[in-house]
């Protein structure tokens, strides 16, 4: 048995991200928003200079070609929101709003009001995801609050509202990852919703909700309706957590592989949930025990296995169809997540596991 510090731990996380993948993808815009959230609540000089020395790049307009769905990606999506929001960004202003008006005016949306993508096809606007929540609802909450635009606000909550209401499975509580997107290219089912309970899908939502508790003025009217939806996620991932604390590919199915980005957002949601009180105390020893369960697949160079690739509607999108995907050492995904989990462990008193 061994005494782990969680900080250590989350800061690891991140480092080993910068050692051997780039942050110029939307993963890396993850792993950014943990740093911040790191700097936010300890204060800790050495994370505000990591996070400033990483987001300079993308502030700089120096990543014109980056990988992802939404323009706003390349000033380095939320966390750079975040930070101009809290002081620390002044020079992302013009940027946040020119991008925050860019995705409003132009980008295509579903019949339900779901913003898609900036980059697809504008005649499929029937093509949702759940990485909508990720990319754009912190976004919009911290530009709104930064700018004071209220709209900007409830679009936030409005579009995991609408996702909600559009791929969640009533009777388990848990999210789809995708509509549209299921059979071959060339032949895409447009009503067709994946079939799965995918991990890291439900960890996009999960996020996004967590974000929104932490950021969205108490007084704000649609603060409880996030705050609800956050609750539900919480619980409904609780309901299959394995016995060692931790969250598989296909969540519904322990026999398949334990998935780890998935794992780390629902336990930094589940961490946000104790400290906003909206789940009893508790709970704390289900936080612990992800905790402990997750260190076990964290090496000690920092390395993070059991992360799913890239995986968007794989097949026919069907629970099997998920379940064969590969999980490889230091998938991009992996580290954000970990920073997250062990950071708002931290956050809230828990600052070692023993494992």
């Amino acid at each position: 048995m061994k005494t782990l510090k969680t900080l250590e731990i989350a800061e690891n996380a991140f480092d080993k991200h910068v050692e051997v993948a780039s942050l110029s993808h939307y993963a890396g815009i993850l792993s950014l928003d943990a740093m911040a959230r790191l700097w936010q609540w300890s204060g800790e000089e050495r994370f505000l200079a990591k996070f400033k020395k990483h987001v300079a790049p993308f502030v700089a307009g120096e990543l014109t070609n980056f990988m992802g769905a939404y323009h706003l990606y390349n000033i380095g999506g939320s966390p750079t929101a975040l930070m101009l929001r809290l002081g620390q960004l002044p020079e992302a202003e013009k940027a946040v709003r020119e991008k925050t008006e860019e995705l409003l005016a132009t980008c295509n949306r579903s019949k339900e009001g779901i913003f898609s993508s900036q980059t697809w096809n504008p005649n499929l606007p029937h093509k949702v995801w759940i990485d909508v929540a990720f990319a754009l609802c912190p976004f919009l909450c911290n530009g709104g609050l930064y700018f004071k635009e209220d709209s900007w606000l409830d679009e936030a909550v409005e579009q995991i509202a609408l996702l909600a209401k559009l791929l969640r499975n009533p009777e388990n509580g848990l999210y789809h990852q995708a509509r549209g997107f299921c059979g071959e290219p060339d032949n895409m089912d447009p009503d067709k919703i994946s079939e799965d309970h995918w991990s890291r899908g439900n960890g996009w939502a999960i996020f996004a909700l967590a974000e929104l508790v932490l950021d969205l003025p108490e007084d704000h009217p649609r603060r409880p309706e996030a705050e609800t939806l956050l609750t539900e996620l919480v619980e409904a991932c609780l309901n299959f957590q394995d016995e060692n604390g931790l969250w598989h590919q296909e969540i519904t199915d322990s026999d398949s592989f334990v998935e780890t980005s998935g794992t780390g957002k629902i336990l930094y949601a589940l961490g946000v949930a104790l400290e906003k009180g909206l789940v009893g105390e508790e709970k704390k020893e289900n936080l612990i025990k992800g905790l402990k369960g997750y260190a076990t697949y964290i090496a000690l160079d920092g390395s993070v296995h059991n992360c799913c690739h890239g995986c968007l509607c794989p097949g026919d999108g069907t629970i099997e169809d998920y379940k064969k995907q590969g999980h490889p050492v230091n998938d991009v995904h992996a580290f954000g997540p970990v920073t997250l989990a062990f950071g708002q462990a931290a956050k809230i008193g828990i600052t070692e596991i023993l494992v």
